[in-house]
């Protein structure tokens, strides 16, 4: 703690109830009150602040600066019972450092008005002077800064009016800018419900795939065993005939074509069987139809292939029966309604 010979809270600006009703929260909030007090007023007496003055007031002003740095050490430094105590012989000794530092003040006052008076009697050969006079004299510069003041005003006024305009744009802007946002939103939506649409229709082809691809492994099930049941025919066949030119029938219905043998013949009508089926499941009624006629013109007898045929005869009618609206002239209608016939009639006759 600075040692002075004053009481320190003689130049704080606080009166004697308030620093106590301080002091009665804790003696840390009076010094956190008067450290930020002391902060404030010390950039008005601190010697860099006064950089453009003269010399004799920057060094008025490190004596200034450094008495109340000893308050602030003082009041930094004491225990609450000091401070208790100067709060009650607060301004009791009229000899005071503020007293002092007013008394200072004034002198300097007095000391001003002297030397100005000196000044204004040696300029105008102690003759009065008026207001106007005496600001040309105390302040030479006065009309060039009011000037440059008002310039600066006049630009100030227009840059508002700039600010001004560049506000409105933005208000315009920003509500052009909430239109698009609401309709990027809307369109977001809209988004939205068209992925979910293309997810179902999505999941929808690919569970009409997995069934397609389980008819299509059936199928080829389905092909092997008759590969299978071709080789074992084909083996009885081979025994039986003995070595014999004749080729042997599938059964006895079944037409005698010379220029096949009994491998080709078979061959044919497995393959004929294995395409009829899948083009049946890619709803390819035409060739389905096609393969399946075949296999049954080599072997009248089968029953798998007349019901697959029956099917592709049932899904070609629906499917001329889909078209028959979009056709506009009456012999198209004519000439598919025939063709309609001609399948529900070669159905007929396999069943």
């Amino acid at each position: 703690m600075a040692d002075i010979d004053y009481n320190p809270l003689d130049v704080v600006p606080y009166k004697r109830d308030e620093l106590t009703a301080l002091l009665d929260k804790g003696l840390p909030e009076l010094q956190g009150e008067l450290r930020a007090w002391f902060r404030r007023f010390s950039k008005f007496i601190h010697p860099d602040t006064l950089g453009g003055e003269s010399e004799e007031l920057q060094k008025r002003s490190e004596g200034w600066f450094k008495n109340y740095n000893e308050v602030y050490s003082a009041i930094s430094g004491a225990d609450e019972p000091t401070i208790r105590g100067w709060i009650e012989t607060q301004h009791g000794n009229r000899a005071s450092a503020d007293e002092a530092l007013l008394a200072g003040a004034l002198g300097e006052i007095e000391d001003l008005e002297a030397r100005l008076g000196n000044a204004l009697t040696a300029l105008n050969r102690g003759i009065p002077v008026s207001p106007a006079e005496l600001l040309r004299i105390v302040d030479p510069t006065y009309a060039v800064r009011t000037a440059e003041l008002e310039r600066r005003a006049t630009t100030a006024q227009g840059q508002v009016s700039e600010y001004q305009k560049q506000a409105v744009y933005a208000r315009r802007q920003g509500i052009e800018y909430k239109r698009r946002a609401e309709s990027a939103e809307t369109s977001a939506t809209d988004l939205k419900g068209r992925y979910e649409d293309a997810n179902r229709t999505a999941a929808q082809r690919g569970e009409r795939i997995s069934q397609l691809e389980r008819r299509l492994q059936e199928e080829s099930d389905r092909a092997k065993l008759l590969e299978s049941k071709l080789d074992t025919v084909y083996e009885s066949a081979r025994h039986r005939s003995s070595g014999a030119a004749t080729p042997v029938s599938l059964d006895a219905t079944t037409p005698t074509d010379t220029k096949m043998t009994f491998e080709e013949r078979f061959g044919e009508i497995v393959k004929s069987n294995v395409e009829g089926s899948a083009a049946l499941a890619f709803k390819d009624y035409d060739s389905a139809i096609t393969y399946l006629e075949r296999s049954l013109t080599l072997n009248p007898s089968q029953e798998e292939p007349k019901s697959l045929l029956v099917q592709a005869y049932t899904g070609k009618v629906g499917q001329l029966a889909e078209q028959l609206p979009s056709y506009k002239h009456p012999a198209a209608v004519i000439a598919s309604t025939l063709l309609m016939s001609e399948y529900l009639e070669k159905m007929r006759k396999v069943v």
